[in-house]
């Protein structure tokens, strides 16, 4: 019986094995994937000679939610759709509300732009001031 130890990023029932690998360079790797998923850490994986195996005492370590943004023009002060941007991107599951719209903001080019910002859930919405724009930010659930 062999022991091995490293990270599993665990995504939709798929598993991505990192082996000798740092909990910060497991992290990186598990970004260069963008996809939502939590990263286990496995101390003891035991393989057996017939490659089947059992974890023991694993534990979630990080994990990275999926969330939706998209920025377009207002008309009357409601949004319109004239035009509009839509991307998504990754966030650490305990990220604050301030943290996703500052990574929203960054994405949209309003870095540094001053507005109102609402939340409404799982939704949240920016409304710089001096521009007939928005941009709503929702979580994805999975």
């Amino acid at each position: 019986m062999r022991y091995e130890y490293g990270y599993t990023w665990k995504v939709d029932g798929q598993r991505h094995w990192f082996r000798d690998l740092s909990k910060k360079d497991a992290i990186a790797r598990a970004k260069e994937l963008k996809q939502p998923g939590t990263l286990w850490r496995r101390p003891h994986l035991a393989m057996t000679a017939d490659w089947n195996t059992w974890v023991i005492g694993a534990e979630p370590l990080f994990s990275l939610n999926l969330f939706e943004a998209e920025y377009t023009d207002t008309f009357g002060g409601e949004a319109n759709y004239a035009w509009v941007q839509r991307w998504q991107f990754l966030l650490e599951e305990d990220a604050r509300d301030r943290t996703i719209m500052r990574e929203a903001k960054r994405q949209a080019g309003l870095t540094g732009a001053k507005g109102r910002t609402d939340g409404f859930g799982e939704t949240q919405r920016f409304r710089p001031y001096g521009s007939c724009t928005v941009l709503f930010v929702n979580y994805v659930d999975q």
